[in-house]
């Protein structure tokens, strides 16, 4: 099979670098792709996605999009986790709608300011196999959480000043 990296940088304001699609015992993954979707580490929180499509481009646009969605719901179950913890410990305030609408919405407008990492394509005869992985560092996830509690001071700090959110997001 004939393996092409296809340039979007067209497509896509950020960077991005290829990487080398391998043979695994789960099949044909670049070999820093987390089938699982979603991954962390030390700086940065990483959605993976894959498509196929008869066009490039559209695999490309279709991974991402998978990658944005599983980035998305690892960040959300995060976020809730840290939230129904705090209403575990009895913190009323996270329980209330308009928190849990501000801590939703600040986790979307955050996802929405991810960047693509690293992505590949892989030709098989007539279909295009793309692969992509989208990230946020941690830093930025939190800035965009803070902004997105922005004139809930008291609610950002009931969120950000525990253990659940300090284990989770630090």
């Amino acid at each position: 099979s004939l393996f092409l990296i296809i340039p979007v940088l067209f497509i896509y304001s950020c960077s991005s670098t290829d990487s080398v699609v391998e043979n695994t015992s789960s099949g044909l993954y670049p070999s820093r792709y987390s089938v699982n979707g979603f991954q962390s580490d030390s700086t940065i929180f990483s959605g993976f996605g894959s498509a196929i499509a008869s066009d490039s481009s559209l695999a490309i646009q279709r991974a991402s999009d998978e990658s944005k969605k599983n980035l998305d719901l690892a960040i959300g179950n995060m976020a809730e986790d840290v939230r129904t913890q705090l209403v575990s410990d009895g913190v009323s305030s996270a329980g209330n709608t308009d928190f849990i609408l501000i801590l939703r919405n600040a986790h979307a407008d955050a996802v929405n300011q991810t960047d693509m990492i690293e992505y590949s394509t892989l030709k098989e005869g007539d279909i295009y196999r793309s692969f992509v992985q989208v990230g946020i560092t941690k830093t930025e996830l939190l800035n965009q959480l803070e902004t997105g509690f922005n004139g809930h001071p008291r609610y950002w700090a009931t969120f950000s000043d525990n253990s659940a959110f300090k284990t989770l997001f630090q």
